[in-house]
């Protein structure tokens, strides 16, 4: 973690969550997480199990140009 001496626990987390993608961002407050430390930890347990988006996408079957499922 980036220590910044100057930021504030609320002005770290808006920062994180601020750099992550809409998807993470949106879970975390959904889940109502308010701690730094808290959000880099759930958000790091999105990247241990691919993230929902990543999952979503890598399941839709993909056409080549031809037209063909790949």
């Amino acid at each position: 973690m980036l220590q910044i001496s100057y930021m504030d626990e609320k002005e770290a987390l808006f920062s994180f969550m601020d750099g992550l993608k809409p998807w993470a961002k949106q879970e975390l407050q959904r889940r109502g997480v308010q701690e730094l430390t808290k959000a880099m930890s759930v958000a790091e347990s999105f990247a241990e199990f691919g993230g929902k988006k990543d999952k979503f996408e890598s399941s839709k079957p993909k056409f080549n140009p031809k037209g063909n499922i790949v």
